[in-house]
């Protein structure tokens, strides 16, 4: 009963041993395909990884891209609003120019009404001259001359006051003329105003998407560290089960050398060397 026991043993330990070469051969293989599984993984997060962080740098890039177009927005519009101040202090210069000139042009007429006067005293003069005969020849020739100066200077002061009016003539354009500019450059500042608000929600935009974005590289990087670590575990785990499937075929090996006869007297003493055999074969 001994032997019979002994054998339903043994024969239970080679079931099991062989059980367990093939359970850890199954496993070993899938601890193959996971470590694989894992390493491609790592690859593949690796990769999206570089990729978040060239995102992270292309966002950066814009978005200082965006900072600088807005400080250039920024100076334009100063430079508009200074440009415009120019314009309204030039339109308050030409008009006080139109006025002064307006006024020498009152003292034109003036200089004018005084020479009509002149040349009309020296012609009464003159008449008076005549009246005198021999004695008013002298005083004839100053009336003439009188007359003369009087008439020239009527001439200039017309010219002079053909000159004023054209002035002023000039002096309106320009007047219209900066003040359209400046209608103009009111529109260009309202645009600027627009386009440097744009830029400023571009701006605010690319700064969340680049915060979003630094996020995600954190979280990439942290999937990639357990990605890597369970790399490692996976790959500890089919070295493990290789030493597992080792030691089971061992093991099997030294169960199978196990010999039980039933039929002989002497099965005790074969038995024993059996295991001596064993003992000496795993020294």
């Amino acid at each position: 009963h001994m032997l019979t026991n002994l054998k339903s043993i043994m024969t239970s330990l080679m079931e099991s041993s062989s059980q367990l070469s093939a359970t850890s051969e199954e496993i070993n293989a899938s601890a193959t395909n996971l470590s694989e599984s894992a390493q491609s993984q790592a690859a593949s997060v690796e990769e999206s990884s570089a990729s978040t962080e060239e995102l992270v740098s292309n966002i950066g890039q814009v978005s200082d891209h965006t900072i600088t177009m807005m400080e250039k927005s920024d100076q334009s519009l100063e430079e508009a609003q200074a440009y415009k101040e120019n314009m309204k202090q030039v339109t308050g210069e030409m008009v006080n120019i139109s006025e002064s000139t307006e006024k020498i042009g009152d003292i034109v007429k003036v200089i004018n009404d005084i020479a009509d006067q002149t040349n009309l005293l020296s012609l009464n003069a003159a008449i008076e001259a005549a009246r005198a005969g021999e004695h008013g020849k002298g005083f004839a020739v100053v009336a003439e001359a009188i007359s003369t100066l009087a008439n020239r200077s009527a001439e200039s002061t017309k010219e002079i006051e053909a000159l004023i009016k054209d002035n002023i003539a000039r002096i309106s354009q320009g007047v219209d003329s900066v003040k359209k500019s400046s209608e103009s450059f009111d529109a260009i500042i309202k645009t600027i105003e627009v386009n440097n608000k744009l830029v400023n929600e571009i701006t605010v935009s690319m700064e969340e998407q680049k915060a979003g974005s630094e996020q995600i590289q954190k979280a990439t990087e942290t999937i990639n560290n357990s990605t890597q670590t369970s790399s490692s575990s996976a790959e500890e785990l089919a070295a493990s089960t290789t030493e597992l499937h080792e030691l089971a075929e061992k093991l099997n090996g030294i169960v199978n050398t196990f010999k039980i006869d039933e039929n002989n007297s002497g099965g005790n003493q074969k038995l024993t060397q059996g295991v001596m055999l064993t003992h000496e074969t795993r020294k």
